[in-house]
């Protein structure tokens, strides 16, 4: 039902969410357009900016479909790209993010053989301000039924899924009371469904940068959607989730706590790492970070000091 063979092409429209994305909106709209893979439509839904990228978007002319809303969110933009979408298939891409040429191409390749309805791709992480590569550690990548894998870890970047639409109909749309971590909340809900394969190449550029969500929310409503999130999925399959929950809970926790220190806020990242250890008393990682923060906190800003440095360095090397 979902095969390709060399006579035929299936049909696919991308879905690009975009807010208030005049800086990034017209690369990552090339990048759509540049695909060796003939893509049906390109579907770039406004979520009501207030800078430039509507006359941005304008200038592609009938390359591109432009939708608009009020200001709704990602999911709500989302869902409204996938409600009015053409293709059998649909990608996502954020206003900020790139695809390489032969992304859609290759994942295609890798549905032809109609054993999955989704398959992603690895991304790689770039400095938004420069385009420099950005060392980022990396889950374990997994193929076949990943609810598990996933709920643990998420493998699966925004950007590099390309699904069968019909999926949606089963599983339902995104989450819009969700801020951050719906497109995880979406993978884990199409997981507990569907195989997914996986195309082990670098096809999807993500950009870092201070205006996107992993900077500007905070941490305490991040932290709450994240465990919000994984009340939900565990409810779709508790027998098969359960027992990974307090190895969950402890990451979420540890996490957070990182975040926390690296915004200097040490008071909140020890309550956190306090939190984590509860839940897994055995993880060597949250251990580490609860002594680091018995030390001075003069010397732990330090410490911070030194390692921001270093960081800074290496990203740009």
């Amino acid at each position: 039902m979902f095969g390709m063979n060399n006579r035929e092409k299936k049909t696919l429209s991308v879905v690009i969410p975009a807010y208030n994305a005049e800086k990034f909106i017209r690369s990552t709209v090339e990048s759509a357009l540049a695909q060796t893979y003939p893509v049906t439509e390109i579907i770039v839904v406004d979520d009501g900016s207030e800078d430039e990228t509507l006359e941005i978007l304008q200038s592609f002319g009938d390359k591109i479909t432009i939708l608009g809303q009020d200001h709704e969110g990602v999911s709500a933009a989302r869902n409204l790209g996938i409600t009015r979408a053409q293709g059998e298939y649909i990608a996502f891409l954020d206003a900020d993010d790139l695809w390489l040429p032969q992304k859609i191409e290759l994942q295609m390749e890798a549905l032809a053989d109609g054993v999955c309805q989704w398959v992603y791709c690895d991304p790689a992480w770039i400095d938004g301000s420069n385009g420099k590569k950005i060392t980022r550690r990396y889950p374990k990548r997994h193929e076949g039924f990943v609810l598990e894998k996933l709920f643990q870890d998420c493998f699966i970047a925004s950007a590099t899924p390309v699904i069968h639409k019909s999926v949606f109909d089963e599983v339902g749309l995104f989450n819009e009371q969700t801020r951050f971590g719906e497109d995880r909340e979406m993978w884990m809900r199409i997981a507990a469904v569907y195989p997914i394969k996986h195309v082990p190449e670098v096809l999807a550029l993500i950009r870092l940068h201070p205006s996107s969500a992993t900077y500007t929310i905070p941490v305490e409503l991040k932290l709450k959607d994240q465990i919000s999130t994984m009340e939900r999925v565990l409810k779709i399959a508790p027998e098969r989730l359960q027992p990974f929950v307090k190895y969950r809970m402890s990451e979420l926790y540890y996490r957070f706590s990182k975040e926390c220190v690296v915004h200097n806020d040490l008071k909140k990242a020890r309550v956190y790492i306090k939190e984590s250890l509860e839940f897994n008393p055995h993880s060597f990682h949250a251990l580490f970070l609860f002594l680091f923060l018995k030390l001075n906190p003069t010397l732990i800003n330090l410490v911070m000091k030194v390692y921001r440095h270093s960081s800074h360095s290496i990203r740009r090397r």
